[in-house]
């Protein structure tokens, strides 16, 4: 507590200085090379310290060729800008099952696995790296710093983040690492005109990449279903259904505004096998954080959207199994799991599931039956001694 009292009054004492500083700011957009202003080098310092924190966390993705890819689509917008201009955008992945995205006002956006796993294709992904990216070009950290408005709600808002959004329970770790960071947009968004203002330049930049820009509407209803189906406290504001609806008119009104300008079609890509190629172990891994917190109905889509291109996998048999006995069909989860291990013998998570399925059942040989063949195939796993109680009993 003691802690966060001092990130506030340092960020009261930010506000202070800069209150009568102007909002009316030049855009970053490649005309030349970019110089911060006083206050913004500031800001941009206390973020990469801050930033550096989280990236050493246990947070961050470790799949390299993922992380390569999300930049790569970035870069594909955006790259010309960077070069002009001297300020580089760098995307990180970020291992959690809240779908969110945030850009930060030194260039650094974070993208949930959680977002991942509720997209389609590129295009989709391209149109959130777009509307993130605006935010950083159009320097709407330093005019939401400078926003007298703002700060009153700066603050209101901070202490619905820890409070963990009202619910009486304490911030998550990755909601106190953003934070720390000093900026609430990570968690709460910006305001309504800047967001606009994000999604009409991040529409141009999926547009100018040769996008199909249709699928900018259709990934925030993708979001959008995802609120629906089940109710969630996290404030972030790809979680929110009044922001994505927002977002969703947005885009509607833009492909709108396109098709009747637009004379000549061109072929628009979404590159969908190459999204799902690079991102299909995101949506079991996401299916795996979802499970810890809970998270059934997000697991069983990840899951079964995942079996859809790779249905032979004992990785996505043996999740499933796992959501099915939460679901409480143990029958059917038996079969998946029976099922992970016809499709690879050595697949040793399958085999300790089984055995406590079994044992939870009351059939104790057949629960020993597979908790040997586990330790047989994992014999230093971290929990044999845990599943050796169980076959001596």
């Amino acid at each position: 507590m003691k802690e966060n009292k001092i990130i506030l009054a340092s960020l009261f004492l930010v506000f202070s200085l800069v209150s009568c500083a102007t909002v009316d700011v030049p855009n970053i957009d490649g005309t030349n090379k970019f110089q911060a202003d006083k206050d913004e080098a500031s800001q941009w310092k206390e973020c990469e310290e801050a930033q550096r924190t989280l990236i050493k966390s246990n947070f961050v993705c470790e799949d390299a060729g993922l992380n390569e890819y999300v930049n790569q689509v970035l870069h594909k917008m955006t790259g010309a800008i960077e070069e002009k201009s001297g300020v580089t955008l760098k995307a990180y992945v970020i291992k959690d099952p809240n779908f969110n995205a945030c850009a930060f006002p030194n260039g650094v956006i974070f993208v949930h696995t959680g977002l991942l796993a509720n997209l389609d294709n590129e295009a989709q992904l391209a149109t959130i790296l777009g509307h993130e990216a605006t935010h950083v070009f159009h320097r709407h950290g330093l005019k939401t710093l400078r926003s007298q408005v703002n700060t009153a709600a700066f603050f209101s808002s901070l202490q619905v983040i820890f409070m963990g959004a009202g619910s009486g329970a304490p911030a998550t770790d990755l909601i106190n690492y953003y934070v720390q960071m000093g900026y609430q947009a990570a968690v709460m968004g910006y305001s309504r005109d800047l967001e606009r203002e994000a999604d009409v330049q991040g529409f141009a930049f999926i547009e100018k990449a040769g996008y199909d820009p249709g699928e900018a509407k259709k990934a925030f209803e993708n979001l959008d279903k995802a609120i629906e189906k089940e109710k969630i406290k996290i404030p972030y504001a790809y979680q929110s259904h009044p922001k994505v609806q927002e977002r969703i008119k947005s885009m509607d009104l833009l492909i709108k505004e396109l098709s009747k300008n637009k004379v000549d079609q061109v072929q628009a890509v979404n590159n969908a096998d190459v999204y799902i190629a690079k991102t299909k172990n995101v949506l079991l891994d996401n299916a795996e954080l979802d499970l810890k917190r809970n998270g059934i109905k997000f697991a069983r889509r990840e899951v079964e959207k995942y079996a859809k291109f790779y249905p032979n996998d004992p990785r996505q048999a043996f999740l499933m199994g796992k959501v099915l006995i939460l679901e409480n069909k143990i029958e059917d989860a038996e079969k998946e799991l029976k099922k992970a291990v016809e499709i690879d013998k050595n697949f040793p998570l399958s085999y300790k599931e089984l055995g406590l399925l079994y044992y939870k059942k009351g059939d104790k040989p057949k629960a020993k039956e597979f908790f040997n063949e586990y330790l047989k195939i994992n014999p230093n796993a971290n929990d044999a001694e845990y599943v050796r109680r169980y076959i001596n009993e």
